[in-house]
């Protein structure tokens, strides 16, 4: 067996995974970037990153073609569509597979990183002090002192080593359309929600550098043909004519629990893989690599005490990301319940989500959401797409 020995090993070669091998061989460690598929490949994903995620994570961000869309459009279930402008930096959209890409050769030229194409991961086992990677490909394997976990909400890393949580069914049908970003046909690029999706969902429409990028997500259990009868309801209701269909596929979407283990041992996991999701709107591009910069930087500070990895990646993810998405998760709650109420509260009334909170707070709400309501924070972090 080959067996290729490196510091750190790290599965999924995504935002989060191009993020983490990207600080970590600019600090001078050997890495194994390890993705699945060839690269470039096409990811499920609406594309869009938050204003706010673009200016810090401003010196990972690989120079790939953009669009800036001028104008949120919000509708529910056919009710008065509300409208709010975008500031020039204030959301981008990009096209993953080149995304990835671009950012997996990024992490290339920053140093030491090795990227495996092609590779599936079959097992992650802790051995003592070190890391044993098994590969499908029975001649190859990879020997690292850390691994970080990349690979996605289904993903092998937590499976082998005991972090896989229970998890709500949820899933997106998402589809590439050809044509022009502009949806109307008036010179206005929107980016469109559109709530009440089968299974207390929604749909979107966002204008990508290759044309649409469109889905709708579920977060209850709806048979796949709900899924689909949803998609064609959403394109229909907002595109002026059929556009030629790229592709078409389905994804699970990560659900937030607040209480599941992100770490283990020598094991750190990032991004979907560790259930880091926007819990309203989905978005995981700017969480990921957040999540994968602090999984390296954890991993830098412990490598003389690797026993402290976990608890030290624990705190940094409750410092800069677990507080906002513990509110987003009550909102998402909320409007699970309450779905008019909280368009009409979020949306029409420019995005006041201060006062769903204060719903939220009644004894009579919180009677109704159960578990789900959580303890009340105010205010809400700013949304990660303005």
């Amino acid at each position: 067996m080959a067996t290729s020995h490196v510091d750190v090993a790290v599965i999924g070669a995504g935002p989060g995974g191009g993020a983490a091998a990207t600080v970590l061989a600019r600090a001078g460690l050997s890495v194994a970037l390890i993705e699945r598929e060839a690269l470039p490949r096409w990811k499920p994903c609406g594309g869009m990153i938050g204003g706010r995620d673009l200016a810090a994570l401003a010196g990972l961000m690989p120079a790939v073609p953009r669009i800036r869309p001028a104008e949120f459009r919000y509708r529910y279930r056919g009710e008065r569509a509300a409208a709010e402008p975008i500031p020039p930096d204030g959301c981008a959209v990009v096209e993953r597979s080149a995304f990835d890409k671009a950012l997996a050769d990024h992490a290339v030229a920053s140093g030491r990183v090795d990227l495996h194409q092609g590779v599936r991961v079959t097992a992650v086992r802790p051995a003592g002090e070190r890391v044993l990677v098994e590969c499908a490909d029975p001649g190859r394997a990879f020997d690292a002192a850390f691994v970080i976990g990349a690979d996605g909400p289904a993903g092998i890393t937590a499976r082998s080593v005991g972090l896989r949580r229970a998890e709500r069914a949820a899933v997106s049908l998402d589809v590439d359309l050809d044509g022009t970003p502009d949806i109307d046909g008036d010179g206005v690029v929107r980016a469109v929600f559109d709530m009440g999706a089968p299974g207390d969902g929604y749909g979107w429409l966002f204008p990508s550098p290759q044309g649409l990028a469109c889905g709708v997500a579920s977060f209850a259990p709806v048979p796949p043909r709900a899924l689909a009868d949803g998609l064609e309801r959403l394109l229909a209701r907002h595109l002026p004519g059929p556009r030629p269909e790229r592709r078409r596929r389905g994804y699970p979407i990560p659900h937030f629990e607040p209480a599941a283990p992100r770490a283990s041992g020598r094991v750190c996991l990032v991004g979907d893989a560790a259930g880091l999701a926007d819990g309203i709107w989905g978005a995981g591009i700017g969480v990921a690599m957040r999540s994968g910069i602090l999984a390296a930087e954890a991993i830098l500070a412990c490598r003389d005490r690797p026993e402290a990895l976990a608890a030290a990646y624990t705190d940094a993810l409750e410092q800069e990301i677990l507080p906002r998405l513990r509110v987003t998760r009550q909102l998402a709650a909320f409007r699970r319940r309450f779905p008019r109420d909280w368009y009409r509260a979020a949306i029409e009334r420019g995005q006041r989500s201060g006062a769903i909170l204060q719903l939220m707070a009644m004894p009579q709400i919180r009677a109704v959401l159960g578990p789900d309501a959580g303890p009340i924070a105010d205010p809400l972090p700013p949304s990660p797409y303005l």
